[in-house]
Order: structure tokens, then sequence, then C-alpha cells
């Protein structure tokens, strides 16, 4: 009950975040350019529209749990509201979680609006294709990008500035894009060098995985490892979580 109640507080602050509001300006802005691109193409419109929607709903939604999760921490303690609610028998772990949960409300609404926009737009654009259970599979995998993201900005936001936090978890989203150019270069090298690439391939955050844009626009279906990457997302969040809140706990101590 404490971890929810500190998730209702964090989400009503965030909800007047400015931060929320820009991102479905943006994700709308941008499924209207898709669509104005749609018509300026051969391929069928509604492929075009899902296609580009599906990756912009990636994007806004790995941006908006970056900046809303970066100055998380820091501004609790600026305010003191931290030792305010740790100051009750209420633990680091509780307190960390109850803010990632409100966060994470935040991209669950900012998804469902994004993905009930796409699919308006399908259901009157001209093209054929159908929307299909591989669209809500795409619209989820984008979702659970986001909490991915969210989980790896907040263990840098427990030992950082809200501003490098930010700077780290973007580095880590777009390497995480790019993971098979990692493994050329383990590939290409040799001895210490080849097997720190090789493990760091392997332990970086994979948001490829998650991500059904291509099979979506041709409703190919989701391979069996999409639900292996949502339990990943669920294992190594768990993990980020727990040591963001002993980092927090070493640092309000120090």
């Amino acid at each position: 009950m404490k971890i929810l109640s500190i998730a209702k507080v964090s989400f009503r602050e965030l909800l007047r975040d400015k931060v929320f509001y820009s991102a479905i300006v943006i994700g709308f802005f941008l499924l209207f350019v898709s669509i104005l691109i749609s018509k300026l193409t051969f391929v069928s419109q509604d492929r075009i529209v899902l296609d580009f929607g599906v990756t912009f709903m990636q994007v806004t939604q790995a941006m908006l749990g970056v900046f809303l999760t970066a100055p998380l921490i820091a501004r609790e303690i600026q305010r003191r509201t931290i030792q305010v609610v740790l100051s009750r028998p209420v633990s680091y772990l509780s307190f960390v979680l109850g803010k990632l949960l409100g966060v994470i409300l935040i991209l669950a609404i900012n998804a469902l609006a994004l993905g009930a926009a796409v699919c308006l737009v399908l259901l009157v654009s001209d093209g054929r294709a159908s929307i299909t259970a591989t669209t809500g599979l795409a619209f989820v995998g984008a979702f659970f990008q986001s909490v991915l993201i969210s989980t790896v900005t907040l263990f840098f936001a427990s030992f950082s500035t809200p501003g490098l936090a930010s700077v780290l978890s973007i580095s880590v989203y777009l390497v995480g894009w790019n993971l098979n150019q990692l493994e050329f270069l383990a590939a290409k090298s040799e001895g210490l060098m080849r097997f720190l690439l090789q493990n760091m391939a392997m332990l970086w955050p994979q948001f490829e995985k998650l991500s059904l844009g291509f099979r979506a626009t041709y409703d190919l279906g989701a391979p069996s490892s999409f639900l292996l990457g949502i339990l990943y997302v669920l294992g190594i969040g768990s993990f980020l979580v727990f040591v963001s809140s002993r980092f927090l706990q070493k640092r309000e101590m120090g």
C-alpha cells in the first residue's frame, strides 16, 4: 500500500509535467507527418502509416521515459520531500519503486493515446491491410521499451545529475538499437577486447527484440522471442530498481 501511495502522488505530479503533454503533441504531429508521406508514395497508405506510427511511438515513448525519470530523484532531494517520506516506515526500495510506477502509468496513458490515434488513422485510410493482433503487440513492445529505458534512467539518476542521466540513458538507447555493430566489432577483435565486446553486447539492453514494426506492417506475427523480451524487461528492470535504491540510500547517508 505504501508503494501504491507513492506511485499515486508521483503520477499526479508527472501528470502536470509539461514533458508529458509535449510528448503527446509531438507524437500526434509525427503521425500527421506520416500521413503526408504516405500520400507521396506508391506503397499502400496504411502500411506507411503503421510503419511510421510504430517507429514514432517507440521514439516518443522512450524519450518521454527518459525525460520524466531523469529528474525524478533530484527533484525529491531538492524539495527535501524524500526525507519526509523516508522518515516514515518506508524503505528506499519502496520509495524508488513507487516513483517508477508513477512514470510507468504515464507511459501507459501515452501509449494508449498514440496507439488509438494510429488505429484511428488506419481505420479511415484507403489501404486494405487491417488492424491485427500483431499491431497491438507492436504497441505493447513500444511500451515495454519505454519501461526498460526508464529503469535504466532511474539507475543513472540515483547517483548522477538529471542532465548526465539523460545523456547516458539516450546513449544506452541508441547503442541498444545497434548491437549488431557491436557484435561485428567483437568478431573482428581478438583477445581481451573480443571478450569485453562480446559480454558488452550480451549484457547491453536490447531494445530491438521488442520491436515489431516490420512484422506489424506485413502481419507476420510476433516471434517467440517477443515474450522472452518482455520477461527480460521485467527481470533487468527489477534488478536496476533494487540497485538504484541501494545507490540512493548510500547517497542520502553520505
